[in-house]
């Protein structure tokens, strides 16, 4: 039986909308500084199937065409710029393909770089292909699975999927040495999609395309259309639009760029305490964000994780609002939240385990940069119960701040530790 055609599923959402305007920007490369040849550099463009998941003959229609044009558009314009582009669309548009197809080209000798642009739908920390739902920690591991030497050449990603700037960090520990992505809900494309691939094929920084992007709609037209479509379509999040894009890694990156050294900060882990029982999972900030607390449930033991982040800039101030992203976990329990005060991070936990995490209790120091923090430990309220016993006290290395989460989770915690930078 088909869904009532005025239901949308809950913050799923296509990249590219409204409505995306084919704009060719034909650029023959004359007059571009040279460096990585066009002969040394491929482009994969990933294009999902947008339209699953709609039951309303208008929005298949819609979503289709996004997808067309998404494809048409970027393959226009930087054709006469790349050796060969590569497309994976409809079924052909999974983690699996993507994986081998990424396999094929950076083994040929002849390429040096390897661009992609990724057009699918997006939650926090979660992308969606065409056969099913990945958390964005499931694709950098497939990714991973390549041989360094190969994704070595990974280089630039462009995102249009939905809460793209949770999936950043992943994508640069996969391999990329520049990615982008959207804060929230991605609806400005008609503009900023076109404005990106013309800055980029012109030689243009990533990040100065980044920023081509997000001043092509100065006044957010395209959000405030957005959020009145999802409005009429009733949908829950339909003033969770964003399109603003986030740049993470070496932005200096142009399209005739070689390939250097990743400049994304060394991530560390913290042991896990807790049991061998669940499914693995990792939470994330965005790029630029650091963790400052949880969210939650617990009772006699941890139920259920949410991050909590915050963007921070270069001397640690917190220059945004703490946001709360993907969870891991059950449904049991009370709710909690725990978090530092303004300038400090997590940088570590005490607490109680046994086959569950049975009590948590964050840590937190002030933060005196990006990648530092410094003076005395603040401990938060404890949350769960007094089962378990006591674990030794896990802390990030260098007294660096936390930047998520990782372990094991099913209906409770089953283990936890921190993803530090």
């Amino acid at each position: 039986m088909s869904q009532p055609t005025t239901r949308v599923p809950r913050r799923r959402h296509g990249g590219l909308a409204p409505l995306l305007a084919l704009v060719i920007l034909l650029v023959l490369g004359s007059g571009v500084a040279r460096g990585l040849g066009t002969a040394e550099r491929d482009l994969l463009i990933l294009v999902a199937d947008l339209s699953k998941g709609y039951d309303a003959p208008a929005q298949q229609a819609f979503y289709q065409l996004v997808g067309f044009a998404a494809e048409a558009a970027a393959a226009t314009t930087l054709k006469p710029l790349y050796r060969e582009i590569h497309v994976l669309k409809g079924g052909q548009a999974t983690l699996a393909m993507l994986r081998s197809r990424l396999h094929t080209v950076t083994a040929n000798a002849a390429v040096k770089a390897v661009d992609v642009i990724f057009v699918t739908h997006g939650l926090d920390s979660r992308l969606y292909f065409t056969d099913r739902a990945h958390t964005s920690a499931e694709v950098r591991d497939q990714i991973r699975t390549l041989p360094e030497a190969q994704r070595a050449k990974l280089r630039m990603l462009f995102s249009t999927a939905c809460y793209g700037s949770t999936h950043i960090n992943d994508w640069l520990q996969a391999g990329f040495k520049v990615v982008s992505g959207s804060k929230r809900i991605y609806a400005d494309s008609a503009l900023s999609y076109p404005a990106f691939l013309g800055a980029w094929a012109l030689g243009q920084s990533f990040a100065q395309a980044a920023a081509a992007a997000n001043a092509a709609d100065p006044l957010r037209v395209q959000d405030k259309a957005a959020m009145e479509v999802l409005r009429q379509w009733k949908h829950p999040s339909w003033q969770d639009v964003d399109s603003t894009r986030v740049v993470g890694g070496n932005g200096a990156l142009t399209i005739n760029s070689a390939v250097v050294p990743s400049s994304t900060p060394t991530v560390a882990r913290t042991g896990l305490v807790g049991g061998n029982g669940g499914r693995d999972f990792e939470r994330s900030c965005a790029a630029g964000e650091v963790l400052v607390g949880l969210k939650g449930r617990s009772g006699w033991w941890l139920d259920q994780v949410q991050v909590q982040c915050v963007r921070i800039d270069g001397q640690g101030r917190w220059s945004s609002g703490v946001v709360t992203r993907g969870s891991a976990g059950g449904n049991g329990g009370n709710p909690f939240t725990r978090t530092c005060s303004s300038g400090y991070a997590v940088v570590g936990f005490d607490g109680k385990a046994g086959s569950y995490v049975d009590r948590l209790e964050l840590r937190c120091r002030k933060l005196t940069g990006a990648s530092s923090t410094s003076g005395s430990e603040v401990a938060l309220a404890a949350v769960g119960g007094n089962g378990g016993r006591d674990f030794s006290a896990k802390r990030c290395p260098s007294s660096r701040p936390a930047v998520g989460i990782y372990g094991r989770s099913g209906s409770y915690v089953d283990a936890f530790g921190l993803v530090c930078r």
